[in-house]
């Protein structure tokens, strides 16, 4: 899936906008939800 853009204005309050290509497969929110328990967060709690 390619990125076509981002929103960064509300970032610190933790909602990043991301624009992707169109997902002829379904919704790309859908398969990160579902497949939520098999990434990881590499970003350090206390730069959270």
């Amino acid at each position: 899936v390619e990125l076509v853009g981002a929103c960064t204005e509300f970032l610190r309050e933790g909602r990043p906008f991301l624009f992707v290509e169109f997902c002829s497969k379904g919704s790309l929110d859908t398969y990160l939800r579902n497949g939520r328990k098999n990434f990881m967060n590499e970003i350090p709690k206390e730069q959270r």
